[in-house]
């Protein structure tokens, strides 16, 4: 038998690569679906009161949100395998010990530190993805697969982990399934992944702009900062982003959970008090990344003896080309596609009084749609202008929420939730365009992250929107039973009832409308000259 050709070689290869990458991808949200579906047996299994149920999923959302930022700029120093391999290893473990959890301590305090495996494998997979391959069709393919994993991985999780809680086989088999798929492509990764090369050095290397000499030089210069000689971790930043972050997340998950919500007294604090942090931690990035730039064009007999550690955020990223309006896009575009998920699956289970088996199924159709959605963009995205293709996304997303919000609860499955169903991952337009754009916008060595600043948008987005959505909708609610205290029967309303819940999901829906039309604005006015963001890149690198 013949020898593989050396391009079909690399072919299978760049084929292996993705399947890890998306493979992790898939699996970050699988456990999100599976433990949604499961939640309700889990809390029965493990005694969990009503009001501690949610913190498996908010301790998870919480570490994985805050280390995202921290774990992106470790792999673009330390390398993006090593990080990857490393945070997949520790998801892997992390899955069996979930499934092994004895009570609901060990099982909350277990999902939140599987958020950092999480953490780490995300930017460190968009930075294989991003520094592996070149700007052209097999890249736009590789980030059109790694958005296609996320909706997929989080209703396969919703299906499974749905059929195994009503079963015999018992809500712990989906963890345990995760753990082996995860070992799984852990032992692929290892294998397929390759470590940096010497002939990629100018890839490690960070642009830094230094001002000029004197007040009256008008001309700067740039410096190009070798990374892989430097291996200090800015740790004030890290602190700082992780504190912020954390309590952020924190008050805007606990605020739903609060009896009070936010009438609780020491929640409100929380929120300038984070936005404070997080503020210092811009500012530090800023005064660090002027420091570096002051020792690196100092002469070398001047300099002190070793430099300070390159920032976790250069302030430089945020000059790459529309990766501000990029980002504005993606976070009103999240908000509205993950409170509008949300809701229809309140929706369905709370007022339309359908199964969680059944209610999984419903979701069925976003695989397709969700797939499709993703697909298109990875084969047409090196001919059609990226700001179409948001302009487009964001057209369509108007659809899901304003089904949402002017559903007729007694009409048939295919009239209202079937469209929104097809509809709601629209969103998934923007992933490929929004993750090539900034790729290419960003210097190889800020790969993983510019991945993890995608993805803290994100998950800011969902939390913040879900937090303040969530909060005036129950206040709807509310006044509607205070005007309302019986239905069209005459039957005494309660918070529970579906008359009153429903108010408050319309509201809910129309303000997940209002998040669609501001990307529709920024993306028509700020997205201009973006252009073709996935053509093939023919200048040497």
């Amino acid at each position: 038998m013949s020898e593989p050709a050396e391009g079909e070689s690399k072919s299978l290869k760049s084929v292996a690569i993705i399947a890890t990458v998306v493979g992790t991808s898939f699996l970050n949200s699988f456990f999100s679906g599976a433990l949604t579906s499961s939640l309700p047996t889990i809390g029965r299994d493990l005694q969990y009161s009503a009001a501690a149920l949610t913190w498996p999923v908010s301790l998870n959302a919480l570490m994985l949100g805050a280390f995202l930022l921290p774990f992106g700029r470790v792999a673009d120093i330390a390398g993006h395998r090593i990080v990857f391999l490393g945070g997949t290893a520790w998801f892997a473990l992390g899955s069996l010990a979930v499934a092994l959890a004895p009570d609901n301590q060990g099982f909350s305090a277990l999902c939140a530190l599987l958020g950092l495996g999480a953490a780490a494998n995300m930017p460190a997979g968009v930075g294989i993805l991003g520094s592996h391959f070149s700007a052209g069709p097999t890249k736009n393919k590789a980030f059109a697969s790694l958005g296609a994993g996320q909706p997929l991985g989080y209703i396969a999780g919703l299906v499974i982990g749905a059929v195994f809680t009503t079963t015999k086989t018992g809500w712990r088999a989906s963890f345990y399934v995760q753990a082996a798929l995860s070992a799984l492509f852990l032992v692929l990764g290892y294998f397929t992944i390759p470590p940096p090369s010497p002939r990629s050095r100018r890839h490690s290397l960070t642009e830094i702009t230094v001002p000029p000499e004197d007040a009256d030089a008008q001309s700067t210069h740039t410096l190009f900062l070798d990374l892989a000689d430097n291996k200090k971790i800015d740790y004030v930043g890290a602190i700082l982003s992780v504190s912020g972050l954390v309590l952020l997340t924190f008050a805007l998950a606990d605020a739903s959970s609060e009896p009070k919500g936010w009438k609780t007294p020491w929640l409100p604090p929380l929120v300038p008090i984070a936005v404070l942090i997080l503020a210092a931690f811009f500012y530090w990035e800023s005064v660090l990344s002027k420091r570096l730039a002051a020792f690196y064009s100092a002469p070398k007999d001047q300099r002190s003896k070793s430099p300070p550690p390159p920032p976790l955020l250069t302030p430089s990223i945020w000059k790459a080309p529309h990766l501000g309006e990029i980002l504005i896009v993606v976070f009103f575009a999240w908000a509205s596609f993950n409170t509008s998920t949300y809701y229809i699956n309140l929706l369905l289970q709370l007022v339309m009084d359908v199964s969680p088996l059944k209610t999984a199924l419903f979701f069925l159709p976003m695989i397709i749609s969700g797939t499709v959605l993703n697909f298109v963009p990875g084969f047409t995205l090196g001919h059609v202008n990226g700001k179409a293709f948001v302009v487009a996304s964001m057209l369509l997303s108007f659809i899901s929420p304003i089904l949402l919000a002017t559903v007729d609860t007694s009409a048939s499955y295919w009239a209202y939730i079937f469209p929104m169903m097809l509809t709601s991952p629209a969103t998934d337009l923007i992933f490929s365009v929004a993750t090539v754009q900034i790729s290419r916008s960003v210097s190889r060595s800020e790969q993983a992250t510019a991945g993890a600043l995608f993805n803290v948008t994100t998950r800011l987005a969902t939390s913040i929107s879900l937090a303040v959505i969530s909060s005036i909708a129950n206040v709807v609610s509310t006044q509607y039973l205070g005007s309302h205290p019986f239905d069209a029967s005459l039957k005494a309303q309660t918070a529970d009832s579906p008359d009153v819940l429903i108010a408050g999901y319309r509201l809910a829906a129309w303000l997940c409308v209002g998040c669609v039309g501001v990307s529709t604005v920024v993306a028509v006015v700020g997205l201009r000259g973006i252009g073709v963001v996935g053509k093939k890149e023919t200048k040497a690198e």
